[in-house]
């Protein structure tokens, strides 16, 4: 006779950039907007310190600076 056993297993799991981009990808635009809502709710205003911080870091290639650029260009866009 075969006895089931079920059992919780707690995994603790960190993305590395490259599986967050894509996550972030496969979003719809909605929960896009929800991303970044979220991200002003939790960054308060340590947000431009750490936006600082990337754009002067080695790891921020010409194409992610373009990206970021894109985004602040398209956000004010929407804005007016």
């Amino acid at each position: 006779m075969t006895t089931s056993i079920k059992r919780n297993i707690e995994v603790d799991i960190s993305l590395t950039p490259e599986e967050l981009a894509e996550s972030f990808w496969s979003m719809s635009s909605e929960d896009q907007g929800t991303f970044f809502n979220t991200l002003g709710e939790i960054s308060d205003i340590r947000l431009c310190f750490q936006l600082q911080a990337v754009t002067d870091g080695a790891a921020l290639s010409r194409t992610g600076r373009n990206v970021m650029a894109m985004i602040g260009d398209y956000s004010q866009e929407s804005a007016k």
